[in-house]
């Protein structure tokens, strides 16, 4: 093929402008692949961080207001947590999941719950009321005996002295019950670690007792 003069220096410059497109669309290519990457790291961080559960913080107590001592249980009802801080407002702690505290001395006790996890937290703080012993006060106490023959039922035998009425809580939901009688039975429904409460009452105050329970048919 026969090139005019000139026509070397004109395909040079055709072949030069080809290759600066081609590398112009490659990094163009490159670039936008790159966004897309980080689009698709973006949005991967970002349902990672909707799926991380959230922290709560929650606690119930029983019983709720009674005269000195009484001895509180607490049910941890924190969610997505591992560990937990409780601060009593006496002075005491615990690192229990559901610890046990008994107050000797009246007054307003601020408990906070402090529940973790992944180096998360979440803190909850309820108010517990002990109220102080009068003179004539009744003085709660109960025996819990579980049926051999059938293990989700109990048999209370109440012990309380000085009392004119009571109130039981027996820690499965089920209506609290006001029942007079010394002996009487209660039927759970299923497996479970329950707190039986019992308020025992007169006109000079009233006095709490508690029993924590295991039903394992």
């Amino acid at each position: 093929m026969f090139l005019e003069p000139g026509s070397v220096d004109m395909v040079r410059r055709i072949h030069h402008v080809k290759f600066g497109a081609i590398a112009f669309g490659c990094m163009l290519m490159m670039v936008n692949s790159c966004r897309k990457d980080d689009a698709a790291l973006s949005g991967t961080v970002q349902r990672r961080e909707d799926q991380i559960a959230p922290l709560i913080a929650d606690f119930a107590f029983s019983p709720s207001i009674c005269s000195t001592p009484v001895a509180i249980d607490f049910q941890n009802e924190s969610k997505n947590a591992t560990s937990f801080d409780w601060d009593f407002g006496d002075g005491t702690n615990s690192i229990e999941v559901n610890p046990h505290k008994t107050y000797q001395q009246s007054g307003d006790y601020q408990v906070r719950l402090t529940a973790r996890a992944s180096g998360r937290s979440a803190v909850v703080t309820k108010t517990i009321t002990v109220l102080a012993t009068q003179g004539g006060g009744p003085v709660a106490k109960f025996e819990v005996a579980i049926n051999p023959q059938l293990r989700t039922e109990i048999t209370i035998t109440n012990q309380s002295i000085n009392a004119d009425s009571y109130s039981w809580d027996f820690g499965d939901g089920s209506q609290q019950s006001t029942t007079t009688l010394l002996d009487f039975v209660h039927q759970y429904p299923g497996p479970g670690v329950y707190t039986v409460a019992l308020r025992a009452s007169n006109s000079n105050g009233g006095n709490c007792f508690t029993v924590l329970i295991d039903i394992n048919p």
